[in-house]
């Protein structure tokens, strides 16, 4: 901070320029003559001189300027690390090397260790690292400790792995373009592809005037996510974020102005996805958000932002997705650049993606789903007035949820919601038997109240329906089977109970034949925190005997104890970092046995003013 100040303060604009590339304690200049770079040498010099201190080991990739250095401020010429990038001042080239050690005993740790020895923050190596990257997402997948071997067939890919991408030096020319004169823009171009194991981005630089496209700037490679596993346009949309997000840092970054910038993907329906209107889910919606920030902050600084669709075969991302060997990467179109771009514009593989109508798009299976059509045959027939009876509880065995209650976190807002939807189809029923002239009758939702507002009735029915939903993939036979001790039947509501000992005694149903909760439902989780919460957040066993007043859990006490230790709240209470300290002894005056009036005094200093305008006398005054 002190050094910036002080550059701030000089503010010169070789100054300015060191303060923008200055990296921990190394210094970045550019400079297009031989006089330019050894006038910024020697005004460096005397500028932390005044300071008190000594620039040393300058290093130029131009042999004019390194003869003029003197010998007590130059540093080797050859390969030198820049904040642990390798960079060859003779062949003015970034390189990354991969070496790997070739080992017959692995653990978790070694494979992150192996993975993190290969320093390229550039991602240069994306393509071969990737690889290892998907091996060990299948290695932590499975239950072995930090310091336990892997299994034989992951040490088998491993190494197999490491033999095909091992001691490989990739080189990449610093200088990206070169420019014969100030006039030459280059064009910056942005490819991204995905997979379902991996994501990518990578940037090149190209002249329209000569038509000459650089090597690799930069690219990012990752893994796609594995909490929430999405569907490949998803992922392709993802791609997109990652390589807009990719072009702003290099816009930031570069020395010359680029004026254009071209965003390629290989998926119309994620592309199309940025240029629509119309209401998308909410993963897609937010990551459109994102991408046309960005896009927009771009075209506020006078970028020109296109976006193109390319096939797979000629987007050189896809090689970030499926990985590379050693051989096949120094010669792809990851590190090379598309060739393709050298050509005619006219026979490039693109195709420029612009605003688009839904029917257009529908045309060619862009949407997620198509309406469905009534041929004009059965329009033309009157309306004939029909019954239908219909149960949303009576669906097939193992079929899917119709509430998905991990989307909630209390119990009160699913419920609710529930309610809604309920009070709102039997509106919908309702109206459809008066203007269409059916009789559509589901059974459960008749159960929700004519109002308008949410009654208890109406979460007492939502309550209901939840637990029924919970219970309907349950085989009572089997539950029977695993606790034999238990006499477990269905009601004929469709709520699997069981009779405790309780039934003769005049308490509740819930309580004389209790509901079952499975311990890994989402349910279960709802009604122990709503529980936790609503008694003050009281412990395991407090909430454990309420729960037992209406459910059955199998394993209570287990499961109670793990909700109950994710609690939030108690953990800002109870899970403090240190422990109270040892309490002191008591004092002597509290302790201690004493005489009437063995310690008496004399108030020499009169009443005291409360607050309130009372006088107070000192008690000390009665002795």
């Amino acid at each position: 901070m002190a050094i910036l100040s002080y550059l701030d303060k000089v503010n010169t604009p070789l100054a300015k320029e060191i303060s923008k590339n200055l990296h921990v304690d190394n210094i970045l200049l550019l400079a297009d003559t031989v006089e330019e770079a050894l006038e910024k040498y020697k005004e460096s010099k005397q500028l932390f001189a005044a300071i008190g201190m000594n620039l040393r080991e300058y290093i130029s990739n131009s042999t004019a300027v390194n003869e003029q250095i003197e010998d007590i401020d130059k540093t080797p010429a050859g390969a030198v690390k820049l904040l642990g990038v390798e960079y060859n001042t003779e062949s003015d080239a970034f390189t990354v090397r991969t070496e790997l050690q070739d080992r017959t005993f692995l653990t978790k740790r070694d494979v992150v260790s192996q993975i993190n020895s290969i320093y390229d923050p550039m991602g240069f190596a994306g393509p071969l690292t990737i690889r290892l990257k998907c091996i060990m997402r299948e290695i932590y997948n499975s239950p072995i400790g930090w310091k336990d071997p892997i299994h034989k067939e992951h040490l088998d890919r491993w190494t197999a792995v490491c033999k095909e991408i091992g001691n490989v030096t990739i080189a990449i020319p610093r200088l990206s373009v070169p420019c014969q004169n100030a006039q030459e823009i280059p064009k910056l171009w942005i490819f991204s592809d995905a997979s379902q194991a991996a994501i990518a981005a990578c940037a090149y630089f190209q002249l329209t005037q000569r038509r000459a496209v650089s090597k690799l700037v930069c690219g990012k490679t990752k893994l796609t996510p594995k909490k929430s596993p999405q569907t490949i346009p998803r992922l392709e949309l993802l791609s997109i974020l990652i390589g807009v997000r990719l072009a702003g840092s290099i816009l930031e970054a570069s020395p010359c102005p680029i004026n254009e910038l071209c965003i390629v993907s290989d998926s119309e329906i994620a592309l199309y996805w940025l240029s629509t209107t119309r209401t998308l889910p909410l993963f897609v919606a937010n990551q459109r958000d994102r991408i046309q920030k960005l896009v927009l902050a771009m075209k506020a600084k006078g970028v020109i932002v296109t976006m193109y669709h390319i096939e797979s075969a000629f987007n050189p991302a896809d090689v970030g997705t499926r990985g590379s060997t050693a051989t096949q990467i120094l010669h792809s179109s990851w590190i090379q650049g598309p060739q393709w771009l050298n050509n005619e514009e006219g026979s490039w593989p693109l195709k420029e993606m612009g605003h688009q109508s839904d029917e257009s798009c529908r045309s060619r299976h862009l949407l997620e789903a198509e309406p469905i059509s009534v041929p004009e045959s059965r329009l033309s027939q009157p309306c004939v007035r029909s019954s239908i009876n219909a149960n949303v509880a009576t669906v097939t065995k193992n079929s899917p949820s119709l509430i998905d209650l991990g989307r909630f976190s209390r119990l009160s807002r699913a419920l609710r919601a529930f309610a809604y939807v309920g009070k709102t189809l039997k509106e919908w029923v309702k109206r459809t038997n008066e203007n269409r002239g059916t009789i559509i009758t589901l059974r459960r939702v008749t159960e929700f109240t004519n109002s308008s507002e949410i009654s208890a009735e109406d979460i007492a029915v939502s309550e209901k329906f939840l637990i029924v939903e919970t219970h309907r993939n349950i085989d009572v036979d089997e539950l029977q089977k695993r606790y034999p001790d238990k006499k477990v039947f269905k009601d004929d509501s469709g709520i699997i109970r069981y009779e405790s000992r309780l039934q003769n005694a005049d308490i509740p149903l819930d309580t004389k034949s209790p509901m079952l909760l499975p311990k890994d439902s989402d349910l279960c989780r709802l009604v122990v925190n709503h529980i936790h919460k609503q008694y003050a957040h009281c412990g395991a066993e407090q909430t454990l005997s309420i729960v037992r007043q209406r459910f059955w859990i199998p394993k209570p006490s287990v499961t109670i104890s793990k909700y109950v230790r994710k609690c939030i709240t108690c953990k800002k209470v109870n899970g403090l970092p240190y422990g109270a300290p040892l309490m002191p002894p008591l004092p002597d005056d509290r302790v201690a046995v004493t005489k009437p009036f063995q310690n008496t005094a004399c108030d020499f200093l009169g009443p005291f003013e409360s607050p309130n305008k009372e006088k107070i006398t000192c008690p000390q005054e009665h002795f």
